[in-house]
């Protein structure tokens, strides 16, 4: 992974107070092959969800929110 380089840390801040997401010190930036970059960032919370080879949900990220989206059935 020699070809992964660290772009930069920047703090997450919250809109306002009553936001109801969990607030992280830093998202972490990558940059690929000295063009591309991608974001990576944590939310706990929705890391107890189905995170197997094949999963039944997947997560869509729009702006600073994450909503989870569900590929097919789950049983309860």
């Amino acid at each position: 992974m020699s070809h992964l380089l660290p772009l930069r840390q920047q703090p997450l801040r919250k809109k306002s107070d009553d936001e109801d997401y969990q607030l992280l010190p830093y998202k972490l930036l990558v940059e690929l092959f000295e063009r591309n970059v991608i974001g990576s960032g944590l939310w706990p919370k929705l890391a107890r969800f189905n995170h197997s080879c094949l999963p039944n949900c997947q997560f869509i990220i729009i702006n600073r929110l994450c909503f989870l989206s569900v590929l097919k059935p789950i049983e309860t």
